[in-house]
């Protein structure tokens, strides 16, 4: 329940009793408490990252939704749930390979693992938690999507190394964060189509590079000092390459809506392309609170993205649906007819007790 309030209040839309249970958070006498410290390790406070994660898996979403017409409302709320079980994951693993950076940058140096709040066993105990969940939300999604799932684990575990040895580690986050592209369309429709799930794939990580090569201007005097690499030391105080990474966000948004069809989508993909381009202009790279507000402004794009690329979906499937009088309106088996959890939990049973081969098609791209 907290993280539900932490997530309306900082999408602006909470309540007095949300800003409260925020408050509550930030000032509970549990200080120096192992519980306060989890909730530390894992950003709680903060859950701009797990936005920036769930949105690239509702513009999936949205987009197999067009391509199937079938209404899979319980697979957006799992793509919700997923994204803030494997982003307090992706934390967890980045403070525990960066414990001895965290110790020498001024922003990172009181982290619970580089402080020694928290040891490595308890660390590893608590991410095994996270996958833990992580991996039953990701079980009652469409077994293709299990499998597109699984395989962006190596990509979590890689990402916090990629600062020691090339200096864009934005663009393996960029492979990282946008994953959930391509599982939140195949969670939908059971299958990818490339045409259509590609580019707004490439949309996504062009989206991670411009915002998190920002939010790195932040560490970069510290950087330097330490020896960690990252875009914005890469490209400097220019803004050129960051208008550029917003041209292809806003080109292959609009490429992948037209080719799902949702072409009423693109003046909405447009001015949103529009309002990021404004936002560029005004942030002060040498300022580090300007440097954080333009990154969590970020989700706002990735919300009007989502609702215009849904709302798009929404009308192309009931047009679809008039103009076929002989269609019959289908009834779910179910309340919630997009969860496979138990067929996927038999189906592995079956396969480890060799009374069922492994569905080698679920490979086929």
């Amino acid at each position: 329940s907290y993280s539900f309030c932490t997530l309306l209040a900082d999408c602006g839309g909470g309540n007095r009793m949300i800003r409260r249970c925020r408050a509550l958070l930030q000032t509970a006498p549990t200080k120096n408490s192992r519980f306060d410290a989890y909730l530390r390790l894992i950003r709680f406070d903060k859950q701009i990252g797990t936005w920036l994660l769930a949105i690239p898996c509702w513009w999936g979403h949205a987009l197999g939704y067009a391509a199937t017409g079938v209404p899979a409302a319980d697979v957006a709320a799992l793509c919700a749930g997923g994204a803030l079980c494997m982003r307090s994951a992706g934390c967890i693993v980045n403070d525990m390979w960066d414990r001895n950076f965290d110790k020498q940058v001024e922003r990172t140096k009181l982290r619970p693992i580089a402080s020694g709040e928290i040891s490595l066993p308890l660390a590893f105990s608590y991410l095994t938690a996270h996958m833990t969940a992580g991996l039953g939300i990701l079980l009652c999604l469409h077994p293709y999507s299990v499998f597109v799932g699984a395989l962006s684990v190596p990509l979590i575990v890689i990402y916090p190394l990629c600062k020691r040895v090339t200096y864009l580690p934005q663009l393996f986050l960029g492979f990282t964060f946008n994953w959930g592209v391509l599982v939140g369309y195949a969670s939908v429709a059971g299958s990818i189509c490339w045409t259509t799930a590609a580019p707004m794939y490439a949309a996504g990580i062009f989206w991670t590079l411009l915002y998190d090569t920002v939010y790195a201007h932040q560490d970069k005097v510290d950087d330097v000092k330490v020896g960690v690499k990252s875009s914005a030391l890469l490209l400097g105080d220019s803004k050129v390459p960051l208008h550029a990474f917003n041209v292809c966000v806003t080109s292959l948004t609009c490429l992948s809506a037209c080719s799902a069809g949702l072409t009423i989508a693109v003046p909405v993909l447009l001015a949103a392309g529009g309002s990021l381009h404004y936002s560029l202009h005004k942030v002060q790279l040498d300022s580090p609170a300007s440097c954080g507000r333009f990154f969590s402004d970020n989700k706002f794009f990735g919300i009007a993205v989502a609702i215009a690329l849904a709302f798009a979906a929404i009308i192309s499937s009931e047009n679809s649906r008039s103009s076929d009088e002989n269609q019959k309106e289908k009834q779910p088996d179910s309340y919630f007819p997009n969860i496979h959890f138990w067929d996927n939990i038999n189906k592995i049973q079956q396969v480890a007790n060799g009374e069922r081969q492994i569905d080698w098609d679920l490979l086929k791209v």
